[in-house]
């Protein structure tokens, strides 16, 4: 297998269903969480697109 991780991100695109999870709880555990690695991806936001 080889490819950068965008050609690999449009690989799972292309051959599997996706789902999305509603995760349950605390709320503000899951916001953090979500802060916190939207803070680490800004930079790799550009040269990735998301599926759909």
């Amino acid at each position: 297998m080889s490819g950068d991780v965008a050609e690999l991100r449009q690989l799972l695109c292309e051959t599997q269903a996706l789902r999305r999870h509603e995760p349950t709880g605390d709320q503000r555990v899951w916001e953090r969480a979500e802060a916190h690695i939207a803070d680490g991806q800004q930079a790799d936001a550009k040269e990735e697109q998301p599926c759909g």
